[in-house]
């Protein structure tokens, strides 16, 4: 399946340029000898004339789709403490970049790349918009049949860059203190494959009134809009699903959504009258707790394939005050038990009537979200943006999505390989080589010679861009 995806990618042309052991000259080595996979993604999903259709406009000086190669180049380099300055230091130095952009390397300027991270949020927020649908103009495959998104919110620690208006002090629970960092939302397509697919996000702005509720509402009013035919079914964890006026207002914009409540939630569920006359008003509802749930007389276990077991409570009632008046929503509640351990989720889905098996596992995909945000944060460096303004930072994450979706595309890793998985693709970006130029009747001619003992030359021999004749040879020989 991921070969075929690749293959919707890449064009079919063969060109001249030839890689094999003649004699070499000129030789310039690169970190990232994959680049000329990088510039064929980049190439088939016009990402060039996606900046154009976001509303970057610009007669002179240094192109606006080679100054995001440029950034997007520096997160693949993995550059620690990602810095402008460190990233046109390696710029300079890779003759394969120049080569690639057509750009010398004394061309490259601090102030034009500053210029362009501080564009106006609203072009970058269009720009992943525009490349969704290049991926669906390409790869209609991809985005078919139902789809499972992911809502979550991820603190990036900022311990410096005191003038930015975006940081405040948050609670992270993982190191159980307070820290001064950013808070990002973002929403991921989670694919069947298991891989993760970034498709918009937000930053919650301190001096803003709206909250994390309305920045998830307003990212899934844009998606629904490039998905308007598309089966969507929104996963959450617990904290989304504390918010009765949120889950509701998902019901009313056409999407499913599964979440997990917690072990304090109180369900109801309509009297059952007694044929006896009593005095006063009838009772309408009865409450029933999540330990009244597990201590009922019969409970009916599902055992799954897995180990784990299944409690289908039913059709349940949240109540909660909304605006004043007291508001009753239908829920489905489960309760899972995993095998290994006496931890139970209490899950809740908007469905009436919908497969076991298809909530504990559609639930069980939002895991998925926290593997990107430990990718952006742990490989792309999402928390070293040393950038002041909400705008930059905010071009800076939206390069990171874009790197990420390129690595999503390529990430397939080959059999009997050892590869983590979500780690293929930066492997094949990152492969060192050594290019060499050498002078033939028609002009000069590039050559990357590949040194080094790499697993993954297979697959980037598999994904290598059809325009580019490949051909590996042993240097031994």
């Amino acid at each position: 399946m991921a070969n075929q995806r690749i293959s919707q990618l890449l064009p079919s042309e063969q060109s001249s340029i030839m890689l094999n052991a003649p004699r070499l000259h000129r030789p310039i080595s690169t970190a990232l000898g994959g680049g000329f996979v990088l510039k064929a993604l980049w190439d088939r999903l016009d990402l060039s004339l996606c900046f154009l259709r976001a509303g970057w406009r610009k007669n002179r000086g240094i192109p606006t789709w080679a100054l995001g190669f440029l950034l997007v180049w520096g997160l693949y380099l993995n550059i620690t403490g990602f810095s402008i300055r460190s990233l046109l230091v390696h710029a300079r130095r890779d003759g394969l970049l120049s080569h690639l952009t057509g750009m010398a390397w004394n061309r490259w300027k601090k102030d034009a790349v500053y210029r362009f991270l501080q564009s106006p949020q609203r072009q970058w927020r269009r720009l992943l918009l525009v490349l969704l649908t290049e991926i669906q103009r390409l790869a209609p495959t991809l985005l078919e049949g139902p789809l499972c998104l992911a809502v979550d919110d991820s603190i990036l620690a900022h311990s410096y860059a005191k003038r930015n208006p975006l940081l405040m002090w948050l609670y992270d629970a993982s190191q159980k203190r307070k820290i001064q960092g950013m808070n990002l939302v973002a929403i991921v397509l989670i694919l069947p494959h298991g891989g993760q697919l970034p498709l918009a996000f937000r930053y919650v702005d301190p001096d803003s009134s709206q909250t994390k509720y309305d920045l998830v509402l307003d990212m899934l009013k844009e998606l629904q809009i490039q998905l308007p035919t598309a089966d969507v079914t929104i996963t959450m964890d617990s904290w989304y699903g504390a918010s009765l006026p949120f889950l509701m207002q998902l019901s009313e914009q056409g999407f499913r959504w599964v979440t997990q409540g917690r072990r304090n939630f109180c369900f109801y569920r309509r009297a059952v009258q007694s044929k006896e006359p009593r005095r006063g008003r009838p009772r309408e509802w009865d409450r029933c707790s999540v330990d009244e749930l597990l201590s009922s007389p019969d409970p009916q276990w599902i055992v799954r394939e897995d180990g784990s077991r299944v409690l289908d409570a039913g059709r349940l009632f949240l109540r909660r005050k909304v605006d004043g008046k007291m508001t009753t929503f239908p829920v489905r509640v489960l309760i899972s038990r995993q095998a290994d351990s006496d931890s139970i989720w209490i899950l809740m889905t908007s469905e009436v009537e919908p497969p076991t098996d298809w909530v504990v596992d559609t639930y069980g995909r939002r895991w998925g979200i926290e593997v990107f945000f430990r990718r952006i944060k742990q490989t792309f460096h999402a928390g070293d943006c040393h950038l002041r303004y909400p705008a930059a930072v905010t071009g800076y994450t939206t390069l990171i999505f874009v790197a990420d979706t390129l690595r999503t595309l390529t990430d397939h890793p080959a059999e009997g390989s050892t590869t983590e998985k979500g780690e293929t693709g930066l492997s094949i970006f990152r492969t060192p080589c050594e290019c060499r130029f050498r002078e033939t009747e028609e002009g000069w001619e590039l050559t990357p010679v590949f040194t080094d003992e790499n697993t993954c030359l297979k697959t980037i021999q598999a994904l290598w861009p059809k325009q580019v004749r490949l051909s590996l040879w042993d240097k031994s020989v």
